[in-house]
């Protein structure tokens, strides 16, 4: 936006300097120059951005002289989004890496990204705090793993299980082994 307004003052501008140094020569009014300069610039502007040129993920690709080739990327397919009585969601508290700040993280999440933002942002708005989705968790600023739990039986995640750190130093590993 902020280019786009750039190019309009540097084309006013440019208008301007004609206009001073031609006295009007060019036979045409300056605001029709004006609107067909700053029209040229919007649609060249507008056609660079919907162009969809992907030959980012195609480096390295040998290309095909066959009209009929279609070129295939190797995303990961979606996940699909399981009910909620099948996901099984553990809760944790963290507080290592984070400049001794606690947040509450939530893995286990099956299913699409755009998910797993959805229930993050339903959670972080009961909580009134920020957080993340992110890497297959979800991220709560703060240590809320008895009000997530509960927020999220009513939800319907019936298979919810909250970590507790009791144990200073012990492998979580172990612990999450025990949960189950």
């Amino acid at each position: 936006m902020i280019f786009i307004i750039g190019l309009l003052i540097g084309t006013k501008l440019l208008i301007l300097k004609l206009r001073f140094e031609y006295r009007l020569r060019l036979g045409i009014k300056t605001s029709k120059l004006f609107f067909l300069l700053s029209a040229c610039t919007i649609f060249v502007i507008t056609m660079g951005k919907n162009s969809n040129n992907d030959w980012k993920e195609r480096l390295g690709v040998m290309y095909s002289t066959n009209p009929d080739f279609n070129y295939q990327t190797d995303s990961e397919p979606e996940q699909e989004l399981l009910p909620p009585q099948q996901q099984k969601l553990r809760l944790r508290m963290e507080k290592n890496g984070r400049g001794g700040k606690t947040v509450t993280v939530i893995s286990g999440f099956q299913g699409p990204q755009a998910d797993m933002e959805t229930l993050a942002r339903t959670l972080k708005t009961f909580c009134g705090c920020g957080g993340s989705a992110k890497d297959g968790e979800i991220i709560i600023q703060g240590d809320f793993r008895e009000k997530l739990k509960a927020k999220l039986l009513s939800l319907g995640y019936t298979q919810t299980k909250s970590f507790q750190d009791d144990t200073k130093g012990s492998d979580p590993s172990v612990l999450w082994r025990n949960l189950e």
